[in-house]
């Protein structure tokens, strides 16, 4: 990494070569059409003792369409001065930005480092809850020992690739690549996930916990796009109101015409005036006179 710009953020920190990169074997692939970034939620050292973190990251940068780079979890000074510049945290090899990439991928080891994987995201500027994230965030993928019981950390994440890793991911990684290629959202990404956990289910190629929880990712995705919708309909009345109505948003088309709905509105008016007049309790019926 091209270390120029966080010339004056290394010298102040204890160890500076856990976040310049630049080791012996360091794969960088770039101008690459999909930019993943392979996150390790826990410091240098540790992380890079990882054979799995090794093994993983090279049978992606095998992908021909796909540069894997590598970000770990700052120390407490490297973070101190993070916040205090404002800068966010950065891949190794690059130096760019994590909100920079396309894929943000963390592996989960143990339960003790949930806490850095939201930290992490923070500190990238990434909002950490997925019903936060929009159409433009990353993709932030989860995998790892901890995610066989992915529902503490469901909220943080779009989606988990529960198992091993070597063929899951690279399979995963293609098919949302050739969805980006077709133009196709997020949401619609995780559809066909999910419709691929399902088909690898009914093959006997995976558990029925991976469809579980492709199609719970799935749904929450079209949850986050339901509230925000809503917020923007929302906004919009505000808008309307605040110009004392008769204003309408030329991007938002009505549902049915207009004539329709004063019609709709004209017979609720009468049904609640008609509703709001007494009405005479039914005559009872006088029991027959005795003979």
């Amino acid at each position: 990494m091209k270390t120029d710009r966080y010339a004056a953020l290394l010298r102040r920190v204890e160890k500076p070569g856990r976040y310049t990169g630049g080791e012996f074997g360091e794969v960088y692939k770039e101008n690459m059409p999909v930019r993943m970034c392979f996150c390790f939620p826990d410091t240098y050292e540790i992380g890079m003792s990882n054979l799995g973190m090794k093994i993983l990251t090279g049978a992606l940068n095998r992908l021909d369409f796909l540069g894997c780079e590598r970000c770990f979890a700052p120390w407490a000074d490297m973070e101190a001065e993070l916040r205090k510049t404002g800068t966010k945290l950065f891949a190794l090899e690059s130096g760019d930005p994590l909100d920079a990439f396309d894929v943000v991928a963390f592996t989960m080891q143990y339960e003790l480092c949930y806490t850095n994987v939201v930290n992490m995201l923070r500190l990238a500027g990434i909002p950490p809850l997925a019903r936060d994230r929009g159409e433009d965030a990353p993709l932030i993928l989860g995998g790892g020992p901890c995610t066989y019981n992915p529902e503490p950390m469901a909220d943080f994440f779009d989606i988990f690739s529960i198992g091993e890793g070597e063929e899951a991911l690279p399979e995963l990684l293609t098919l949302y690549y050739e969805c980006r290629e077709n133009g196709m959202s997020k949401r619609e990404f995780l559809r066909r996930a999910a419709e691929i956990a399902r088909l690898q289910y009914d093959n006997g190629y995976t558990d029925y916990l991976t469809v579980l929880d492709a199609e719970r990712q799935l749904f929450s995705a079209e949850l986050s796009l339901a509230n925000a919708l809503r917020d923007r309909l929302n906004a919009v009345v505000s808008v309307c109101m605040a110009l004392g109505g008769g204003w309408q948003d030329p991007n938002v088309k009505p549902s049915f015409p207009v004539a329709d709905a004063e019609e709709l509105v004209k017979a609720h008016d009468a049904a609640g005036q008609k509703a709001s007049q007494p009405v005479a309790a039914p005559a009872k019926e006088q029991p027959a006179a005795k003979q």
